[in-house]
């Protein structure tokens, strides 16, 4: 069994760029990037379009792929030196490979949410204010 799932994670890790996906929406001029997936991302997308109406450059890293992560493509944020924000509904493991990603170039903020409710966009709204 273990050469079998070795194998597998070999052939995922040689493939990992053509894995590795994400959807990016308005991050050329952000100054803040929210980071976020599944349920969380609707939210996050909501709170993004009312903060960009209020003239806040906000946008928004949706990992397709939890793992192989798209590290890549967060690099290449990272080199912008804007601000982030992930939003989750557990205890921050997405946060925690974003910090890895980031290595303290750009500042990392933390919205975890671990009551059982989905994180409503003025959650998310809130936080961006607080640290734009």
């Amino acid at each position: 069994v273990q050469a079998h799932l070795q194998r597998l994670e070999d052939k995922i890790l040689i493939h990992r760029e053509e894995i590795a996906d994400c959807e990016m929406i308005g991050t050329g001029d952000s100054e803040i990037v929210i980071i976020a997936y599944g349920a969380t991302a609707r939210s996050a997308a909501h709170a993004m379009n009312k903060t960009r109406g209020e003239g806040y450059k906000v946008g928004l890293f949706r990992p397709i792929s939890i793992w192989p992560f798209p590290e890549n493509y967060l690099r290449k944020l990272v080199q912008q030196n804007i601000k982030f924000i992930v939003p989750e509904m557990n205890f921050g493991q997405l946060t925690l490979e974003v910090e890895r990603i980031v290595a303290g170039i750009c500042p990392v903020y933390r919205l975890n949410q671990v009551n059982g409710q989905l994180i409503k966009p003025d959650t998310i709204v809130k936080m961006i204010r607080e640290v734009a």
